[in-house]
């Protein structure tokens, strides 16, 4: 019989606390598992249903779905939340009366004119069609598939946000790999832009490789310095749990 890991067995202990209705013990069984295992998907997973912020839902999420790309939980919950902030924004009456903040893409696209509210809200409108029928796809890649953007377009208009996200005083510590990686200048925009671009092209062909992944391939970053960026990036998350 195989022996189970530490981190298993705190994740199902966890499990049990968050069904009894005990979050503050769920909470710390997981931060408990992933101090034990950093790699653990599952502590990942149940730590994004047990934190308050949606930024680190967000996090936790995004380090589950580095850690395995095929995560349909991770990519569901990061949809969801996407979908969410993206709706709340275009239902304002005017968009550049909002307060300061980075847009979110399909906003973005909107203000910039490159889809029109229509488009937008057809996309949106067929997006949740296809959730209800067991269909998870992200709205940059319906409207790729539906050609109403190019993925040189997305990448622009990505890069864009993130630059003018990492420009806005009192943005905070960058959360994401492409935002920290241009924040602290180790990559160049039209670097990320053209592997962005890639990354899309190779999804709209049914190939899902991690944005790491493709900067090393093309040579934008070695793997070594990557490593080192995502270990400082978990330590930096530990540190926020620790608040």
């Amino acid at each position: 019989m195989q022996q189970r890991t530490p981190a298993a067995t705190y994740i199902t202990a966890a499990e049990q606390a968050y069904y009894r209705g005990d979050r503050d013990s769920a909470y710390q069984l997981v931060r408990n598992a992933l101090l034990s295992d950093p790699n653990a998907v599952d502590a990942w997973l149940w730590l994004s249903k047990l934190v308050d912020d949606p930024a680190r839902e967000r996090e936790c999420l995004e380090r589950a779905l580095l850690l395995d790309p095929a995560s349909g939980m991770a990519r569901d919950g990061l949809e969801r939340l996407r979908l969410k902030q993206l709706l709340s924004t275009v239902h304002a009456p005017a968009l550049r009366e909002q307060a300061p903040g980075a847009r979110q893409i399909g906003a973005y696209l909107l203000e910039q004119r490159l889809i029109s509210p229509e488009q937008l809200s057809l996309a949106l409108r067929e997006q949740r069609g296809m959730k209800r029928r067991g269909e998870n796809v992200p709205l940059g890649d319906l409207l790729l598939q539906k050609g109403l953007v190019s993925p040189g377009t997305l990448a622009r208009a990505l890069v864009a946000q993130l630059h003018e996200k990492i420009s806005q005083s009192g943005s905070g510590t960058p959360r994401f790999l492409g935002e920290y990686l241009l924040a602290e200048r180790l990559i160049t925009p039209a670097q990320l832009e053209a592997v962005l671009e890639e990354q899309m092209r190779l999804r709209l062909g049914g190939q899902q490789i991690a944005l790491g992944n493709l900067l090393v391939h093309k040579k934008c970053i070695d793997r070594a310095k990557l490593n080192q960026i995502l270990e400082q990036q978990r330590v930096e998350f530990y540190s926020q749990m620790s608040d």
